[in-house]
């Protein structure tokens, strides 16, 4: 979708969070303790305990990758596990999983797994791409190179698009969330800086943006807030 259409994106990607509790890190052991909140030396000791769980998913789909696209060993760059992150590349695009220490709960680590730096989109539509990741993925994420006016989203909506449309947002509108009648279990988050949207349950990558495409056929004004 980037492109000279498409002026405000910066970046797709397909992504997936997932949580789980510190203690249940490989590299946790009994001699620690889980944090009791978020603080940099907290955040530092979660990536590096992590680095474990990280490795075995380079390895996972590492494998998964080179099997489905026949990949050589030298068209994989692998990013072995620092500070929380690890990737791998590939000629088409770039997997990455980040582990974090979560926000609102501390004795948490939220994994985010992404695919992203897409050389060319169609690749997310390839048999090659559903054998690599199966159901992965429960969001699509658009990036933004210059911020969007949350407000104008919100307002549009609550003008425009009448009752099949369910809108929330905060009292200061640095985000909003819409749900339509039309397209169950499919939800649409914006904020300044990205658009994203979420299932309610993971699904093969072309599912995904077939509900972002539809979406974009309900409230058409999407095109124009992501190319003004």
């Amino acid at each position: 979708m980037a492109g000279k259409n498409h002026d405000r994106i910066f970046d797709l990607a397909l992504v997936r969070e997932q949580t789980l509790r510190i203690r249940d890190l490989r590299g946790f052991q009994k001699s620690h303790s889980v944090p009791a909140e978020s603080t940099n030396r907290t955040i530092q000791f979660v990536a590096r305990i992590a680095e474990q769980d990280l490795g075995q998913d380079l390895d996972q789909y590492f494998d998964s990758l080179r099997r489905a696209f026949n990949y050589s060993r030298r068209q994989l760059v692998v990013s072995e596990p620092t500070g929380g992150v690890a990737a791998i590349e590939t000629p088409e695009f770039e997997y990455r999983i980040v582990a974090t220490q979560s926000d609102s709960v501390p004795t948490e680590v939220v994994m985010r797994r992404q695919v992203s730096r897409f050389a060319d989109l169609d690749v997310v539509k390839s048999e090659e791409f559903s054998r690599a990741f199966g159901s992965l993925f429960n969001a699509v994420e658009l990036t933004f190179a210059k911020p969007l006016l949350v407000e104008d989203v919100i307002d549009w909506v609550e003008e425009q698009s009448g009752d099949g449309a369910l809108i929330d947002y905060d009292r200061t509108a640095l985000w909003c969330s819409i749900t339509l009648r039309g397209i169950p279990g499919g939800v649409l988050h914006v904020q300044a800086d990205c658009l994203k949207v979420s299932t309610a349950a993971p699904n093969l990558a072309p599912e995904l943006l077939q509900v972002l495409e539809q979406f974009r056929r309900e409230l058409p004004k999407i095109d124009r807030w992501l190319s003004e």
